[in-house]
């Protein structure tokens, strides 16, 4: 937990941090060689702060190729048909339980 947050490692509070002062920002960008200057960090202006690699650089190009192979930015997951993995006891299995309780039960009890 606060993995780079040299103020917050291995507490949980790192959890709630909105914000980094000026010398963990600086910390942060030296730990994980962020190519940010001092004044950079200091003076965030816009878009300044952060980095775009552009649409051809091998990260774009990787994350993309990884999206494609998942079927798109929304992958579609069809979930497992039960009854082609197990078969299924019949119906009449369970009427026990469609007549249900005479008297007033919580659900810890039921189930």
């Amino acid at each position: 937990k606060g993995f780079s947050l040299a103020t917050f490692q291995g507490r949980n509070t790192v959890h709630q941090q909105k914000q980094l002062k000026l010398d963990e920002m600086l910390t942060f960008r030296d730990v994980l060689d962020i190519p940010l200057t001092d004044e950079q960090v200091q003076n965030p202006k816009g878009g300044e702060f952060f980095r775009n690699p552009g649409p051809n650089s091998p990260e774009v190009k990787y994350m993309l190729d990884r999206r494609t192979e998942l079927g798109g930015p929304l992958p579609i997951r069809t979930p497992a048909k039960v009854s082609g993995l197990i078969e299924l006891p019949p119906a009449e299995n369970f009427q026990i339980f469609d007549k249900g309780s005479e008297k007033a039960m919580s659900t810890t009890m039921a189930f």
